[in-house]
């Protein structure tokens, strides 16, 4: 298969290596979705497309750009679809799902919302949504901040813990069935065939999406006491 780095390679010796903003992004988003974790290395983009890494700084001023620049072409792939009038709570659910969605599919996302002291650009677009439905419940100041984070940091924790776990299955053998103690085995039996169901994360991510959109409620009927 043809790879831009391929393509590049192939060219005559002695000619200058181009290439374009475009193509050093689809670069760095197919090292991404080779390898999830591996980070952007501008180093390895280069070498993948035939260049010297200070040819980069040729169509990015620095790496920040770039991260910026490939979040955003990941990003594109967000999209809401929102019923006209659905409350807070349909909005956060919605906006939840999705995100979800988007992360199992394209897990090497992750890398590119925040790094360094930095956060996607694309990214707080995003988080907008987020500040929005819960001014709507009736949060605001030091409340309304918190709870976003909460909302952030137990969407985002909760799918990657599923991106984990569809790594590290919770498998049992008999033999380790067999050290543990008879009164438990039953339950840890129950454990592995209820982790093996289709329906296992989707349930897991609702049970607490449902408690952090009651807590959020919660919190808004306080404020309002």
């Amino acid at each position: 298969m043809t790879t831009p780095g391929s393509a590049l390679k192939r060219r005559s010796v002695g000619r200058p290596a181009k290439t374009s903003r475009d193509e050093i992004i689809a670069c760095a988003i197919a090292i991404l979705e080779r390898e999830p974790t591996a980070g952007v290395s501008l180093n390895r983009i280069a070498r993948d497309l035939g260049l010297t890494p200070m040819a980069l700084y040729t169509y990015f001023s620095d790496r920040d750009e770039l991260l910026q620049a490939i979040s955003a072409r990941l990003l594109e792939n967000f999209k809401l679809v929102l019923p006209p009038g659905a409350n807070w709570e349909k909005r956060l659910r919605i906006w939840s799902c999705a995100l979800r969605e988007m992360l199992i599919r394209y897990p090497h996302l992750a890398q590119t919302l925040g790094w360094e002291g930095h956060t996607s650009a694309a990214w707080t677009e995003h988080m907008a949504l987020v500040f929005d439905c819960l001014a709507e419940a009736g949060l605001h100041d030091r409340t309304l901040s918190q709870s976003a984070l909460w909302v952030l940091n137990t969407t985002i924790g909760n799918i990657n813990a599923e991106l984990a776990q569809y790594q590290l299955n919770f498998e049992l053998s008999d033999t380790d069935i067999s050290h543990i103690p008879a009164s438990y085995t039953a339950h840890f039996r129950g454990l592995q065939h209820y982790s093996r169901e289709k329906t296992y994360h989707e349930a897991a991510f609702q049970f607490h999406l449902d408690r952090l959109i009651a807590a959020i409620a919660s919190l808004a009927a306080e404020s309002t006491d």
